[in-house]
């Protein structure tokens, strides 16, 4: 009796620290998620987030609320997820599907930035939760992890890949259409809507791109792009210094509307990505019958 007296509240002592040992051991690797229904100050998030534990046992974590923060120290939370109740063995898959209240605008400008322009990066989910385990009491835990994703690598890889010039115009004034391609090295999904994209060569404005209904899931893809351009200048630049018909177009972010709402998260992060594309726009030109009056050569 003395030694089950003696024992017993050893082990309920040792058991809390057993349980918090067990998840900082533990990681939580985001497998894909999607970014959906943008709004200026929310946005819908449907997320696999797997547990990774060599520990086998049986046992039971409460949900929690997740921080996401930049730092570790995490002071400025930019949003807050509710993690499902799940088991807490190897391979468990917890999924995330809610709206998500952006708390922190200044912080999640830096998030949509990283994820948009890095190769890789990184933030942190940090909260506190219940763990059970058979008859022990349930024991306080608490969550401070890393979380390393793919970002979208600053779009690297974006290209025209068809050009087509439009005689007549729309009544709009819409004079191009055309292809893009937009790579997504990532796990992640991102629903923009319709993009705007200004043009220039060397500082001077030729033009604004429209795509419409982008969604930019992972993997690489094809957009279909509408265009109106100051044909003039363009002629002017072919007529000068680009005699080749091969021109360095320099593409930046200039709108992204939802729904009829400007989505200035995705603008800010959009309009720090600067994109570069040397166009030939001699096959364009051939096509609208326009290379002889301008006297442009073949490219090198």
């Amino acid at each position: 009796m003395v030694v089950i007296a003696i024992v017993f509240p050893i082990l309920y002592v040792a058991f809390p620290t057993k349980a918090q040992d067990e998840i900082n051991s533990a990681d939580l690797v985001v497998t894909n998620q999607s970014i959906l229904s943008p709004t200026a100050d929310t946005f819908y998030l449907e997320q696999t987030i797997v547990l990774v534990t060599s520990n086998d046992d049986s046992a039971t974590l409460d949900a929690w609320k997740a921080s996401l923060c930049l730092e570790q120290q995490c002071q400025y939370p930019f949003a807050e997820i509710d993690v499902p109740k799940s088991q807490a063995k190897n391979d468990t898959r917890l999924q995330v599907s809610q709206g998500v209240q952006i708390i922190n605008m200044t912080e999640f400008d830096k998030y949509t930035r990283l994820a948009l322009g890095s190769e890789v990066f990184n933030f942190y989910l940090k909260g506190k939760g219940k763990l059970h385990k058979g008859a022990w009491p349930s024991a306080n835990v608490h969550y401070d992890k890393e979380i390393t994703l793919k970002g979208l690598n600053a779009l690297n890889g974006f290209n025209v890949t068809a050009f087509h010039i439009m005689i007549p115009p729309l009544a709009d004034g819409t004079n191009v259409n055309g292809t893009v391609y937009m790579p997504n090295p990532s796990i992640s999904a991102y629903e923009l809507g319709g993009l705007a994209l200004n043009m220039s060569v060397d500082g001077t404005p030729i033009g604004t791109a429209l795509l419409e209904n982008v969604f930019l899931g992972p993997d690489n893809h094809s957009f279909p792009i509408t265009a109106i351009t100051n044909l003039t200048m363009v002629a002017g630049l072919v007529q000068g210094q680009y005699q080749t018909g091969v021109l360095p177009v320099d593409v930046v972010g200039s709108s992204v509307i939802y729904m009829g709402q400007h989505i200035p998260w995705y603008e800010q992060a959009l309009g720090a990505l600067p994109l570069r594309v040397d166009l030939n726009i001699t096959p364009a030109l051939q096509q609208a019958g326009l290379v002889g009056s301008l006297d442009i050569g073949p490219p090198p």
